[in-house]
């Protein structure tokens, strides 16, 4: 027999998804411009390699391998900055009380 969830619990559900997805999203953020501030320091001592070290070719060549990791993790973290986003706005339009009952969370207990 199922029982409606009192208007109360919905709401406190609803309010606690909702800034659960935003911490989530804040979180988010923060791990994105690890990222970039990661991307940026690879391509910045690349060009100081090319820059300063112009006459040895191993710090060039070091140089040359630095400038796309950095470009590369700049595109990494834009992809899962993005991917992670899309989730987020998923699951701030489902029901939270649907979510937990799809995720086997209910409080219905039988009565003997």
């Amino acid at each position: 027999m199922t029982e409606k969830t009192p208007v109360g619990v919905q709401k406190s559900a609803r309010q606690r998804n909702l800034l659960a997805v935003q911490r989530t999203h804040l979180a988010g953020e923060r791990t994105f411009l690890a990222y970039l501030r990661t991307a940026l320091a690879f391509a910045g001592v690349g060009l100081t390699l090319l820059k300063f070290f112009a006459d040895e070719v191993f710090f060039v060549v070091l140089g040359w391998v630095f400038i796309p990791v950095g470009l590369l993790l700049a595109v990494v973290g834009f992809q899962r900055n993005r991917k992670a986003h899309e989730i987020s706005k998923a699951l701030c339009e489902q029901d939270p009380v649907e979510s937990r009952e799809l995720l086997g969370f209910t409080d219905d207990t039988e009565d003997e």
